[in-house]
């Protein structure tokens, strides 16, 4: 094991893996704050209170699924090995 190698993974794929993680975070903060400002803004605008609760039920579980997708790309990056 060199210096480019950290637990049998290179270092540039550790790197990479970083930074999936952060522009995962990045892109959920966007698409959330998009959600909540934009989207909100004119959905409180309607007289019928469904759509301000279908926002609500979507928010959490839509920054989740981008979380997940976020963290699988990253760990697929690593290429690790079977075993």
């Amino acid at each position: 094991m060199n210096i480019s190698e950290i637990a049998g993974t290179r270092l540039t794929a550790l790197i990479l893996f970083f930074i999936i993680i952060f522009i995962t975070f990045v892109i959920r903060t966007a698409i959330l704050y998009i959600l909540d400002k934009k989207i909100g803004k004119i959905v409180k605008k309607t007289s019928t209170e469904v759509d301000d609760l279908l926002l609500r039920a979507v928010r959490t579980p839509l920054g989740y699924i981008i979380l997940l997708h976020g963290f699988y790309l990253a760990v697929f990056s690593l290429d690790l090995p079977e075993r």
